[in-house]
């Protein structure tokens, strides 16, 4: 602003090169983040969660959990894409289903790594062996979930294999399953000292 006068510039820019790749909004989509009425199949929401945007994939997450729809997320833990299995883990989290179980077992390992950060978040006791197998796993995020997954269940059992961990290359992991180790073997003897 100069003497009292409102100067500036308006500038467009277009990019020449090739069109978009960006996935285009699904119809449902504002009414159902803003919590509107709205128009979608189970399928369509299902279709949702492999969408580019992480927030088409969080709106259409949180419906199916609202729905309870666990059938079609049960069939995207075997046949979707990595992000549509992490969102379906979680939905069927917050619906209660136990099904990131058949997820610790998947091929990629991000879904192995948010199966075992859930299923150590509620605690799941029949977790605990297939957790144990993932000590061993080839990907050291999925070691460290799964080595915090069986410290916050705490089962004593899983004590043996977390300080034959301790030979872990990563020192963080190597760091964390000390934490558990600690926290499995406290459990242990609270157990004990019940039976005695």
């Amino acid at each position: 602003v100069a003497k009292g006068k409102q100067t500036g510039r308006l500038i467009k820019a277009t990019y020449p090169g090739a069109p978009s790749a960006a996935a285009a909004t699904p119809s449902w989509y504002v009414p159902a983040a803003t919590a509107k009425p709205f128009e979608a199949t189970n399928d369509e929401l299902v279709k949702g969660l492999s969408h580019s945007s992480h927030e088409v994939r969080l709106t259409a997450q949180r419906r199916l959990a609202d729905r309870k729809a666990a059938k079609e997320l049960e069939a995207v833990l075997k046949n979707g894409t990595p992000a549509a299995k992490r969102h379906a883990i979680w939905a069927l989290d917050a619906i209660g289903s136990g099904a990131a179980l058949q997820a610790l077992r998947d091929s990629d390992a991000s879904v192995r790594r948010q199966a075992a950060r859930q299923l150590g978040t509620r605690r799941v006791k029949e977790a605990v062996e297939p957790l144990v197998a993932l000590l061993r796993d080839g990907d050291a995020a999925v070691r460290f979930q799964a080595a915090t997954a069986l410290g916050r269940i705490g089962n004593a059992a899983a004590g043996p294999a977390l300080q034959a961990a301790l030979e872990e290359k990563d020192l963080f992991a190597r760091h964390l399953w000390l934490v558990n180790e600690g926290a499995a073997l406290s459990v242990g003897h609270g157990v004990a000292a019940e039976g005695e």
